[in-house]
């Protein structure tokens, strides 16, 4: 969480935030991931605050920045690139499953951004967050006769903490100096998730400038996530992460790796039990049963799908199919038909051939078949000619025919 405290006058705006990135535990207790995060960005004459979900919110500002660069702050332009981001995100917990638990850890602010400008010489807040209107942005501004404003934003446990802002009200007349007052309310509002360091800019029609940063005192030992971070394969070293946003964005793409390699290995688990003795490499499959709807094998199939025109190999001592289409059939052995063997279609008259090794053949087109063969035998107790109306053996002489005469 964050937890950014504004004052803004008419003449200046001091605007403030603390330095600790925390995590949440599966048993819910709160841990330090570290105390280097970078909250505050600066901008021309902006200061611009971060809060909820780190990488979401780094990512938001890498837009965003551009746009506040060039002099012409565009609120709707700004709101529409936070809901962009902010959906993004969204998506990914629905698709992980994992929207219920950040919810249930208190994390209901996913991403906000508090934008502090000069508008005519005079500071104005413009503050951007999920949990309202879908960011439409709230605008503070302190015109003529404001002593000044108290504004406490971030994402304590999805908002602001009202504690934070009865403890303001109580005390900040004990102080006469309002950066003395600051130091009070960071130091009071120390826990697991406000700490690190304070940081305090000031904006006025001169410009920003740095008033202070120091360290916040813990109030007590905090839990630190410290060590690696075991993971299937690698490891994370937090000693390693910097004060860069990369932090966050080392944190969460951990997380999120943890969910997939989990829903990877479970889902590889189900997927071994199921293939037995099939071996899947990067040119074949060796399986004693492949049962899919089409099994492509020709090289225009295999140019279509895989982007090569190179014709493929099916081999095996059974393949039982509706349909078998391919370049070229090679059985090796023995071919079984139960039923029919049609060669060509209807709608097709071109020749066709049965060729037995380099000499016979037997060819049909259309109604017409020639047996080619150097010699024929027919063989057989009773052989019918039937439906003929004649039989032209032409010039080639026929022996041992007796041929019985059927007449009327």
């Amino acid at each position: 969480m964050s937890l950014s405290y504004l004052y803004l006058t008419k003449d200046y705006a001091l605007v403030c935030a603390d330095s600790r990135m925390c995590g949440t535990l599966s048993n819910k207790k709160k841990v330090v991931m570290n105390d280097t995060a970078k909250k505050l960005y600066i901008c021309g004459n902006s200061i611009i605050f971060l809060t909820g979900q780190c990488v979401t919110a780094t990512n938001a500002y890498a837009d965003i920045s551009e746009i506040i660069a060039t002099g012409n702050i565009d609120l709707e332009q700004i709101r529409a690139i936070l809901q962009r981001h902010n959906n993004a995100f969204v998506r990914q917990l629905l698709e992980k499953g994992m929207m219920a638990q950040y919810l249930d850890d208190g994390l209901l602010v996913t991403l906000g951004l508090s934008l502090t400008t000069l508008v005519d010489g005079s500071p104005v807040n413009y503050y951007f967050q999920s949990s309202h209107n879908e960011f439409e942005p709230q605008i503070s501004i302190c015109e003529d006769g404001c002593e000044g404003q108290n504004l406490i934003q971030g994402a304590i446990k999805g908002d602001w903490d009202p504690g934070l802002d009865v403890w303001g009200q109580a005390n900040e007349g004990l102080y006469n100096d309002r950066v003395e007052f600051i130091r009070a309310l960071y130091r009071h509002a120390n826990d697991a998730q406000v700490g690190g360091e304070l940081t305090v800019y000031r904006l006025d029609k001169d410009g920003v400038e740095l008033v202070l940063i120091e360290p916040i005192p813990d109030k007590k030992k905090y839990v630190y996530l410290s060590g690696n971070l075991q993971m299937l394969s690698g490891t994370i070293n937090w000693s390693g992460v910097n004060s860069d946003p990369a932090t966050g964005t080392a944190l969460s793409a951990a997380q999120v790796a943890q969910a997939s390699a989990s829903a990877a290995n479970n889902a590889l688990s189900q997927f071994k039990g199921d293939i037995g003795f099939t071996t899947i490499g990067s040119q074949y499959v060796i399986s004693p049963n492949i049962i899919g709807n089409k099994i492509y094998a020709s090289r225009e199939l295999a140019q279509q799908y895989i982007g090569t025109d190179a014709i493929g190999t099916i081999r095996g001592a059974h393949i039982v199919s509706s349909s078998i289409t391919g370049g070229n059939i090679n059985v090796d052995t023995d071919l079984t038909v139960g039923n029919n063997i049609n060669i060509g279609s209807p709608s097709y008259t071109g020749a066709k051939n049965i060729r037995f090794d380099n000499g016979a053949v037997i060819k049909g087109q259309n109604t017409d078949m020639l047996i080619s063969a150097r010699a024929l035998d027919i063989q057989g107790q009773y052989i019918n000619f039937i439906g003929a109306t004649f039989i032209d053996f032409g010039n080639i002489p026929v022996r041992n025919l007796a041929v019985t005469a059927k007449w009327g």
